[in-house]
C-alpha cells in the first residue's frame, strides 16, 4: 500500500503537462529528500521486529486501513480526473481566448522610429542642445532593462512555490516520524492535496504569464543602434560663444565706475559743508539797530541836517582761542565688564560710541570705499575706531547698514570688516581698550 501511495505520488510530481510554448525555464524541485525519506521508511518496515502476539487485532486495523487507503486512493483518483478534466476545459478555453487575442500594432513604432533614424541620420552639426534626448533615450532604456510587472509577478509566485515545497517536506518528514512509532492515526494529506493544487495553479497563471510577453528582441536592437548614433555625435564648438563673452568681459571696466562715484563722493562732500558753512552764517547775522528810527509824520515835517558821514568804527579784536583743556576720561576697568560700556550710545545694538572717548580717532578714509562725507557720517552715528568696525558680525553689519541711509550696502560690498581687522593691528591704530 505504501508502494502504492509512493507510486501516486510519483505519478503527480513527474506528470508531465501538455505541450505549451516555450517559457523561461522555471527551477526544478529537488525531490531528493523526499525520495531518501521514503527509502528509510521502507527500510524500517522492512527491518522492523514485530513481536509474536495475538495480531488478529493488528490485522483487523490493517484490514480498516487498508480500505479505507483504498477508498481514498479511489477518491484520489477521481478527483484526479475531474482536475484533470477541469484542467483539460480550463486550457481549452485559455487557448481559444489566446486565439482571439490581437495581436499589438508595432508598426506604427517601427514606422516612427524609421522616421527618427532618418532624421539622426540628417541630423547637421548644428549646435544644439542634446542633453533632454539623451536623457530621454537612457530613461527608456532603463525602463527596457528593468524588469515588468509580469515578470515580477512570476517570480512572487516562484517563491511561493518554493516555500510550498519546503512546507511539503516538513509534512513528509512528520509523515515518516508517525509511522516509525507506529501511530495508528490515518494520515491526513490535505495540505499536500492543498500545496499540489496550488502548485498546478500556480504553474498554469505562469504559463498564462509567458504566453503573453511580446516579443521586444527587433525594438532593443533598434534602440541599441539608435543610442549608439547619438553616442557618437560630436560635441559642439562652443569657442565662438566663449570669445564673445571674454570680449564683453574685457569691455565693462569697472575701475573708472569706481573712480567717477569717488569723484562724485568727494564732491558731494565738498557741497555739504558748503551748506553747513551758510546755515552757520546766516544764523549769526548781527542785528540791526532801530533804536534810531523816526516815525513817518516826522520825517515828513522834520528837514534833515546833513551831517557829515562819522568813521566807522574799528573791529572788535578777535576774541582769543579758549586754551586747549586736556579732558582726562578715566574708564574704570571690571572684571567681567566691557570697558565701552559707559560710553556707548542708549538703546545701542553694536558697538556704537558717543563720542571718541578712548584717544584720538583712526582716519577712517584709509579703508577702501569711506570718503570725507562718510566718513563724517559714521562719526556722527558713533564710529570713530578701526577696531569697532573689527569687531562687527552679520548682526552689527545690519544695525549699522540701517543706519546709512543713502550708503546702505556698502560695508560688506566693500569689506570694511577685513580691512580694519588689517588696519587695527597696525601701532598706529587706536587700541580698544582692556584689550592685552
Amino acid at each position: 500500500r505504501l508502494s502504492r501511495i509512493e507510486d501516486n505520488v510519483n505519478v503527480l510530481v513527474n506528470s508531465e503537462p501538455q505541450e505549451m510554448p516555450a517559457f523561461p525555464e522555471v527551477p526544478e524541485v529537488d525531490l531528493g529528500p523526499i525520495h531518501s525519506g521514503l527509502a528509510r521508511l521502507e527500510l524500517a518496515l522492512e527491518n522492523l521486529d514485530v513481536p509474536m502476539t495475538d495480531l488478529e487485532p493488528i490485522r483487523s486495523d490493517f484490514g480498516q486501513m487498508e480500505a479505507r487507503l483504498a477508498e481514498f486512493a479511489e477518491g484520489l483518483d477521481a478527483q484526479r480526473k475531474a482536475d484533470n478534466e477541469s484542467m483539460t476545459i480550463r486550457l481549452q478555453t485559455l487557448s481559444s481566448s489566446l486565439a482571439s487575442l490581437r495581436v499589438p500594432d508595432v508598426d506604427s513604432l517601427r514606422d516612427r522610429l524609421a522616421r527618427l533614424e532618418t532624421a539622426i541620420g540628417e541630423l547637421s552639426q548644428t549646435e544644439i542642445d542634446l542633453g533632454p534626448v539623451t536623457e530621454t533615450l537612457r530613461q527608456i532604456e532603463r525602463d527596457m532593462k528593468s524588469a515588468p510587472d509580469h515578470v515580477r509577478i512570476t517570480h512572487n509566485k516562484l517563491a511561493d512555490l518554493e516555500g510550498g515545497t519546503a512546507a511539503l517536506h516538513s509534512k513528509l518528514a512528520a509523515l515518516e516520524a508517525h509511522v516509525s512509532v507506529m501511530d495508528r492515526t490515518p494520515v491526513d494529506l490535505t495540505p499536500i492535496q492543498a500545496r499540489l493544487a496550488n502548485f498546478e495553479s500556480s504553474m498554469a497563471a505562469l504559463r498564462i504569464d509567458m504566453q503573453s510577453l511580446p516579443d521586444v528582441a527587433p525594438l532593443e536592437r533598434r534602440l541599441a543602434a539608435l543610442q549608439e548614433s547619438v553616442l557618437n555625435l560630436q560635441d559642439p564648438d562652443l569657442s565662438s560663444v566663449t570669445n564673445s563673452l571674454r570680449k564683453m568681459e574685457a569691455r565693462l571696466n569697472m575701475g573708472a565706475v569706481e573712480d567717477r562715484l569717488t569723484s562724485i563722493e568727494y564732491g558731494m562732500a565738498a557741497m555739504h559743508h558748503m551748506v553747513r558753512t551758510l546755515q552757520e552764517t546766516a544764523y549769526s547775522r548781527t542785528e540791526i539797530d532801530y533804536s534810531q528810527r523816526v516815525p513817518l509824520s516826522q520825517a515828513h515835517f522834520t528837514p534833515k541836517a546833513e551831517t557829515p558821514p562819522a568813521a566807522p568804527p574799528p573791529p572788535p579784536p578777535p576774541p582769543p582761542p579758549p586754551a586747549a583743556a586736556e579732558t582726562v576720561r578715566t574708564v574704570e576697568v571690571r572684571r567681567g565688564v566691557d570697558p565701552i560700556a559707559a560710553a556707548r550710545r542708549p538703546d545701542d545694538k553694536a558697538n556704537l560710541l558717543v563720542s571718541a572717548a578712548f584717544g584720538q580717532d583712526d582716519d577712517l578714509e584709509r579703508i577702501n570705499g569711506i570718503g570725507p562725507m562718510l566718513a563724517e557720517l559714521l562719526n556722527e552715528i558713533g564710529v570713530f575706531y578701526f577696531w569697532q568696525i573689527a569687531e562687527w558680525g552679520p548682526d552689527e553689519i545690519k544695525w549699522v547698514d540701517d543706519k546709512l541711509e543713502h550708503f546702505k550696502g556698502r560695508i560688506q560690498r566693500d569689506d570694511w570688516v577685513g580691512q580694519a581687522r588689517l588696519l587695527a593691528v597696525q601701532p598706529e591704530a587706536a587700541q580698544r581698550p582692556g584689550k592685552a
